[in-house]
């Protein structure tokens, strides 16, 4: 049968299929647009609540400039509230790679452009 169906199986109303995980099929970026300016910034780790961290999630969008005063303050500690440099690839990552004290890795996620108002 997985002959047949080309490695596709039927569960219940559902198709599935395995396969191995190759790096040129899955790993391609992820980007969301964005040409710079205030970007949100979800699942930064409580203990890594800081301008070292929030300079790297900067940088890796382009450049840091600086933070808003609800996440310097962590008044606000669901999203970050970045300010990165004006980029003209229209794009930044949707997932970024940050790191602690003692090299433990952790990913984040960029959710969207802060909107005005």
């Amino acid at each position: 049968m997985l002959c047949k169906n080309k490695g596709w199986n039927i569960v219940g109303p559902y198709y599935d299929k395995f396969e191995m995980w190759s790096k040129v099929l899955h790993a391609d970026p992820k980007l969301i647009p964005s040409y710079g300016g205030w970007i949100r910034v979800r699942g930064i780790p409580l203990h890594l609540w800081n301008m070292i961290v929030f300079s790297q999630i900067g940088e890796a969008c382009g450049g840091f400039i600086e933070v808003a005063l609800e996440t310097a303050d962590k008044k606000e500690l669901t999203e970050a509230l970045i300010k990165v440099r004006d980029n003209y690839t229209r794009f930044i990552p949707a997932f970024i790679k940050i790191h602690d004290e003692e090299r433990n890795e952790y990913i984040v996620h960029t959710v969207t452009q802060k909107e005005d108002g």
